[in-house]
């Protein structure tokens, strides 16, 4: 019997321990002791509920939360928010995970993560963080904090010069049907260009819809005019912006095809049913006053108990049905 060597030994050992496997460790030489002093700034200064989500980030393994519950800003500079906080266990792992967020993830800042990834020799690190601006400041930025699109918007829209603009109280968006033609208003002030874009069925492809330009008018408006009968014409909206183009649906249409995705001319008149009556009942306009039901036409139609015939059940046609009553 052959008798083994030690290193043949000692090598089968570091292999079964191999095979086992080892913890992954951290590829950089961190300080095993981080002293963080973060500052966030935000350009309307509301911090209600901002607070911050650590973690110490592996490149390959398993990250580890510094708080389960947020750290919380615990003061405030004349930057905007501070905290300062120590986080241990940095030596084994590679950088840290920071992400600004509104309560418990009701929103964040910017969509994605920010990663500290230098430390000061004795651990001791301070960043700067912005609303909207993905850097990590390492020293106190100079340059001006950029403006979110979603602020500027919001106070151009509010702004007193933008509301006596463009402020439209004319009764006719959307489409306005007549057998003749049919015209289109949409209202889209911040527009670079309109375009109404027709398709032959729901389920045309975008690329085989038909431009139409539409033209700039009152307050922010666009127009065009279709000539012809358009009942069950199936159109959108293309809104050439700063920088993309959008199409929407006429959010002053009546009609739309299925799941809403692209609007229908409907000639209202030939919608009526038989009998319809367009006179309303008389009220008072007191609240208290208003009977108000909300009803599923299947379920006030379909039991056989209901007394409306088997063609209207399940139909609109079911509220056409007089002399009918529930069997409940």
């Amino acid at each position: 019997m052959r008798i083994k060597s030690r290193s043949v030994i000692a090598l089968s050992a570091i292999l079964a321990i191999l095979a086992i496997g080892l913890p992954t460790v951290s590829s950089a030489a961190n300080p095993e002791t981080i002293k963080l002093t973060v500052h966030y700034q935000r350009t309307d200064a509301d911090y209600t509920s901002w607070n911050l989500w650590i973690w110490k980030n592996l490149l390959t393994g398993t990250d580890v939360d510094v708080n389960k519950a947020g750290v919380t800003f615990t003061g405030d500079d004349a930057y905007g928010k501070v905290v300062t906080l120590d986080i241990t266990g940095m030596d084994k792992f590679d950088n840290l995970g920071i992400i600004v967020r509104k309560g418990e993830w009701s929103s964040k800042d910017i969509p994605d993560d920010r990663f500290i990834t230098k430390f000061g020799a004795n651990g001791v690190t301070e960043i700067w963080l912005r609303q909207a601006d993905p850097t990590i400041y390492y020293e106190l930025p100079t340059t001006a904090a950029p403006v979110p699109v979603g602020n500027k918007l919001a106070k151009l829209y509010e702004s007193s010069d933008f509301i006596s603009k463009y402020t439209y109280t004319g009764k006719d968006l959307g489409n306005t049907y007549l057998a003749a033609a049919t015209k289109f208003r949409v209202w889209a002030p911040t527009a670079k260009s309109v375009a109404l874009v027709t398709y032959e069925s729901a389920v045309s492809p975008a690329a085989s819809g038909t431009e139409i330009a539409m033209t700039a008018d009152l307050n922010g408006t666009w127009v065009t005019t279709l000539t012809g009968d358009k009942d069950g014409l199936i159109y959108n909206y293309r809104v050439k912006l700063e920088d993309k183009t959008n199409e929407a649906v006429d959010p002053y249409v009546r009609a739309t095809t299925i799941n809403g995705e692209r609007g229908v001319v409907v000639n209202l008149a030939k919608t009526n049913p038989a009998n319809w009556n367009t006179k309303k009942p008389s009220f008072s306009g007191k609240a208290t006053d208003a009977v108000i039901y909300e009803l599923h036409v299947r379920d006030l139609s379909m039991d056989a108990s209901s007394g409306i015939s088997a063609a209207n059940r399940g139909k609109y046609l079911a509220f056409t049905e007089l002399k009918t009553r529930s069997g409940g």
